[in-house]
């Protein structure tokens, strides 16, 4: 389904019957040691309504809220909340509007993912606001894919390493 993240909101939001649920996930990726690596979280407690378990790995992930007017906007509130650092540690450089139905059983959740660069030293001290996540590590994308993760890890990971992991380059 190709769908547009404002389309979603206004399409539901607007006529106050929001019955979906828009996760927006955040890819951030640091150049270590000549590799892209990304920030992964381990999941601390399991929600099994949405698949996922403690012990997961995955990318940053964050629900949309009414107050940050778009699912692209929420990746501001995800950078403090999930990842524990400052915005401006954080350039986000795109967000694709491909949505992904990706939680078996759940057609009333979409996923949508931006992507950027660290700005900063990807070896400091990283704690998340929120309680049921911590931060694991710096990642090749590869090597995560060989971990116990959550289900929207591979399909969005895959999809932007075809479509714009190109421009972590220009962004060097």
């Amino acid at each position: 389904m190709l769908i547009s993240s404002n389309e979603v909101v206004s399409t539901f939001y607007s006529k106050g019957e929001f019955a979906m649920i828009i996760g927006v996930g955040f890819l951030l990726f640091a150049p270590i040691n000549g590799a892209d690596k990304l920030f992964v979280l381990r999941e601390l407690k399991s929600k099994p309504e949405l698949h996922k378990r403690s012990g997961m790995l995955s990318f940053p992930l964050e629900t949309f809220e009414s107050r940050d007017g778009c699912p692209k906007a929420t990746i501001y509130r995800l950078i403090e909340e999930e990842m524990g650092i400052s915005q401006g540690k954080a350039q986000i450089l795109g967000f694709s509007t491909q949505s992904f139905c990706l939680i078996p059983g759940r057609p009333d959740v979409l996923t949508f993912y931006g992507f950027g660069r660290f700005i900063g030293d990807p070896n400091q001290s990283f704690h998340p606001a929120d309680d049921d996540i911590e931060f694991v590590d710096w990642m090749k994308p590869e090597d995560l894919l060989g971990q116990f993760v959550r289900v929207e890890v591979a399909p969005i990971l895959g999809h932007f390493l075809n479509n714009f992991s190109s421009m972590l380059n220009e962004q060097k």
